[in-house]
């Protein structure tokens, strides 16, 4: 009777220990992982985020500072004179003007049409 009862206390710590082993071993993939992704999604960042100042400028004011020649053919001329703040908040309606606004929004934040 008490090798029995010996034997199934064993088998219960064998088993705490591998649900221990276990769920250490998920839990430092999960880490190393979430870790990983948010590196990636850093590095790999398109966008520039605009700073107080720049939100008060107009379009032209920040392509003439910051951005490349290239921009002056795709950018809507109908958002020249908005300024940053003006083109997010239009961006975010509906309709042929938002689209136009995304447009515009998607050429001043992207990385690619930036002076190096």
């Amino acid at each position: 009777m008490t090798t029995l009862f010996s034997l199934e206390i064993f088998r219960k710590k064998v088993l705490i220990i591998s649900l221990i082993t276990l769920s250490l071993i998920i839990g430092f993939y999960i880490t190393s992982h979430f870790t990983f992704s948010v590196a990636t999604h850093n590095s790999l960042q398109t966008t520039i985020m605009f700073t107080v100042e720049e939100e008060s400028m107009t379009a032209l004011e920040i392509i003439e500072q910051n951005c490349k020649g290239s921009i002056h053919q795709e950018f809507p001329e109908d958002f020249w004179n908005k300024t940053i703040k003006e083109i997010r908040k239009l961006a975010q309606g509906k309709g042929e003007i938002a689209k136009k606004a995304k447009k515009a929004w998607k050429l001043l934040s992207d990385k690619r049409f930036r002076k190096p």
